[in-house]
């Protein structure tokens, strides 16, 4: 009962420092949130999760693109929230509320300067947090897909940016937050958003995707239209299928294989993979895999693709003098201080996740070694962090689509691929 008490008190004190700094609804959800995900972790209140989930989700869409995006995020984190939870809130991932009648006339009329279609469909199909999606039929009676930015999503996200900034630096020194280095995580998410809203590079990233996979058997990348997008607008192949969460458990399996493939391949082999690899950026069609929304992309360069491919083969093979050698020298920043100390401490880590743990759990073996290197005067590689937290979120689709570890999915793929 005591740490009910002070948990709460806690959380009403967070709350009381935001809102009389910054006195807004949204100010006010976020408060919400961080409540209520102290309390599902803490307490694990099995019996009002459906309850939890539902206030979540109203939360995150309330805060706009971030809020969204966090709720994707967190989705997957099941570490932190629990395969329950995770579960309720995968929602988030497939249906975010598009726009009111008036917004969605007012843009679709802006859209047909670009594209002269002959038929939009009635709503859209789906609706992301910087995106909104319909089918129309061109005046050649081929069939589309429009992918339309939400209107004013560059200012609304530059708001977003600045209120959570602010936020952040007033509950930074609150205990309860001093280690989850909330400052650094936010600018990386800032950078994804930025990537996410750059149609052109969008563009260019699914062009590149389909002429490299477009003769693949059981893949398959919608081909693009540049003469019909713009910064603002992306058309490309209408490809009917159907939502992952849709299938049962033997039309999932039957898309494992396409789905590894294509991860393996594009990220060891040719060092440009797909960044955001969850279950909503994918449909099925028939027994083969549709990959959905290049929005974020990580490229290596060839060094980096290099050092990841052989960083993964050290790890199977339990080479922990090789794998602590390509950490100190490739994946930190700048040389760790009491270089033994570091040495002996990342070994116990690798011990600990590779050899003692039954399962690979990469969200905490992460965790644990970015904690290891800032204790030791480093951070981990920008380019490495990204690739890590890409991993995490394809942790979420492999479980999803071939009920495996993602660390099994690397021990039966990963030499053979490249």
């Amino acid at each position: 009962m005591k740490l009910v008490t002070i948990t709460f008190i806690l959380s009403i004190i967070c709350c009381i420092i935001i809102t009389s700094t910054f006195i807004t609804y949204k100010n006010i959800d976020l408060c919400l949130l961080i409540i209520y995900l102290i309390f599902t972790k803490i307490f694990k209140r099995k019996k009002n999760l459906k309850f939890i989930a539902n206030k979540i989700k109203k939360i995150c869409i309330s805060l706009g693109p971030i809020g969204v995006k966090f709720g994707q995020v967190i989705s997957n984190r099941t570490d932190i929230i629990g395969k329950e939870l995770g579960d309720l809130l995968s929602e988030l991932r497939d249906d975010v509320p598009g726009l009111n009648l008036k917004e969605e006339k007012k843009l679709l009329e802006k859209v047909r300067q670009k594209v002269n279609y002959k038929l939009i469909s009635p709503g859209n199909i789906g609706a992301g947090c910087i995106a909104i999606t319909y089918i129309a039929m061109l005046e050649d009676n081929r069939e589309v897909i429009i992918k339309i930015k939400r209107p004013n999503i560059e200012r609304k996200l530059n708001n977003s940016f600045n209120l959570i900034n602010k936020i952040i630096s007033l509950i930074n020194n609150i205990w309860l937050f001093k280690d989850l280095d909330l400052k650094n995580r936010f600018n990386e998410l800032e950078k994804v958003f930025k990537t996410q809203v750059d149609f052109k590079e969008e563009l260019k990233e699914l062009t590149w995707f389909y002429n490299k996979y477009k003769d693949g058997d059981n893949l398959i990348i919608p081909e693009p239209y540049p003469e019909l997008s713009n910064e603002d607008v992306i058309t490309m192949e209408y490809i009917k299928g159907k939502k992952i969460s849709e299938l049962n458990d033997n039309e999932k399996e039957k898309l494992c294989k396409p789905f590894i493939n294509f991860l393996m391949s594009s990220m060891f082999q040719y060092g440009n993979y797909h960044c955001d690899l969850h279950t909503g950026n994918m449909i099925a069609v028939d027994n083969k895999l549709c990959i959905i929304d290049f929005g974020l992309t990580c490229k290596f360069n060839e060094l980096d693709r290099v050092t990841a491919y052989s960083y993964y083969l050290t790890l199977l093979n339990k080479d922990w003098d090789s794998a602590i050698k390509i950490i100190e020298s490739r994946l930190c920043k700048d040389k760790p201080k009491k270089i033994k100390t570091f040495r002996k401490s990342v070994e116990e880590i690798l011990t600990k996740y590779f050899v003692e743990k039954k399962v690979w759990d990469p969200t905490s073996y992460l965790d644990e070694l970015t904690k290891c290197m800032k204790k030791h005067g480093t951070t981990m590689v920008y380019t490495f962090v990204d690739w890590e937290l890409a991993m995490i979120t394809v942790q979420g689709a492999i479980e999803q689509l071939c009920s495996k570890n993602i660390w099994d999915v690397c021990r039966e793929n990963l030499i053979n691929s490249v």
